[in-house]
């Protein structure tokens, strides 16, 4: 180690001053690159951030139900109504106005007592400090309750546990988070036993006799590499739902588009890792008696399984990011509750990102930051586990 080093240094003193000056140029290129990517990405996610932090708390109003009226929708007037002493009717209607449309249908009221509302989306971002749309006698009204501990803002658990909505201060990613779960999970099923069944194929069953069958393999491998994920969104309509009838919007659809999408990526990283498995292990399982079959089986699909797997992860976090093929198959539905069966229709969660980015409520703003943290996160864990699964089941020959 101390020649080599001897070596390099006698090197770097032969090295002419504008070769010299040519190397330290290149190197702070280098280093400036990787200063402004590191720098941009802070940058992003700070934002971010700062933008999707708020959707994770949540406003509410408690308001004291003295009388039960004939319906909920008047039974939470009156106790809004009791806020505020002797009100008029601007007042009444501003205070109305303050509690979210959805607590008439969500909320059930039978007997007296404290109950707690979810605030009106504006109340919601005046509390937060991001707009402020409320009227005069609103805001009144709302500093006032603030005062008085009856607005406060909590853990937003509607935002984990509630399907999409109208309205923003309620609307959640549990119904997108299923339909990404039936999407992936059955787009793996599908994609998995393909790919590594045709990897296997090419480098360990295929002979010089039909070379050519290998060939057109990975010339159509090669080219569903190269292939815009929105051209498979055009394959699912245009086969699965227009030819074959399946149910649009369906996680099914979904899950054999993404399959195909994801299958070269297998494949190829599934070659890779065989590729790994030294000719020794096959030549002494061969020697031992066992047959093609049984040797590949045995001894080389095992030992090429942790790449296999790291490559699978892989496809599955470029899989969980893609909402173009998606949203050719029709899978952009309006869904108020979480799907039960891959056959129901769904959504997933960049699809949802996009509902939400696309909505005119500003409500929705930081509802759209808050998922992409969420979708970058689930990225960002596939990621570190397919590393780590690598690092501690990769063999060393």
């Amino acid at each position: 180690l101390v020649t080599i080093r001897m070596h390099l240094i006698v090197l770097n003193i032969r090295l002419s001053g504008k070769r010299r000056r040519m190397q330290k140029g290149l190197e702070y290129a280098c280093k400036s690159a990787i200063g402004i990517t590191t720098l941009l990405m802070l940058v992003f996610f700070v934002t971010l951030g700062y933008r999707g932090i708020g959707a994770f708390t949540q406003t509410k109003i408690d308001v004291n139900v003295i009388s039960i009226e004939s319906s909920t929708k008047k039974t939470i007037n009156q106790a809004m109504y009791h806020l505020v002493e002797d009100p008029d009717r601007k007042t009444k209607k501003g205070l109305r106005q303050l509690v979210t449309p959805n607590a008439y249908s969500t909320l059930d009221i039978e007997t007296p007592g404290i109950y707690t509302l979810v605030a009106h989306t504006d109340v919601d971002m005046y509390v937060k400090g991001v707009y402020d749309k409320l009227s005069d006698n609103q805001r009144v009204i709302t500093d006032q309750l603030i005062e008085q501990d009856k607005i406060y803002r909590t853990f937003n658990w509607d935002f984990w546990t509630n399907s999409d909505s109208r309205s923003p201060e309620i609307a959640g990613i549990w119904g997108a988070v299923i339909g990404t779960v039936y999407t992936i999970g059955l787009a793996v099923l599908f994609a998995f036993p393909i790919g590594v069944g045709c990897a296997t194929y090419m480098e360990e069953f295929q002979t010089r006799k039909r070379g050519w069958v290998r060939d057109f393999m990975e010339i159509n491998i090669n080219n569903l590499a190269a292939v815009p994920s929105i051209v498979y969104g055009l394959l699912g309509l245009a086969v699965l739902i227009n030819f074959f009838g399946m149910p649009r919007s369906a996680s099914l659809v979904g899950a054999v588009t993404l399959g195909i999408l994801i299958l070269p990526v297998i494949v190829i990283s599934a070659r890779t890792a065989l590729r790994t498995v030294p000719q020794a292990i096959r030549d002494a399982s061969n020697a031992l008696g066992a047959s093609r079959l049984q040797t590949t089986v045995y001894q080389v699909l095992p030992a090429a399984m942790p790449g296999i797997i790291t490559g699978t992860i892989i496809g599955i976090a470029r899989a969980i990011g893609e909402s173009a093929p998606l949203l050719m198959i029709g899978m952009v539905a309006f869904i108020l509750t979480a799907p039960s069966t891959p056959m129901d229709s769904a959504t997933t969660l960049p699809v949802q990102i996009y509902l939400w980015a696309d909505s005119p409520e500003r409500g929705f703003a930081e509802k759209t930051s808050a998922a992409i943290l969420v979708l970058l996160t689930a990225l960002i864990v596939l990621n570190v586990l397919a590393i780590w699964l690598r690092k501690r089941f990769e063999i060393k020959w």
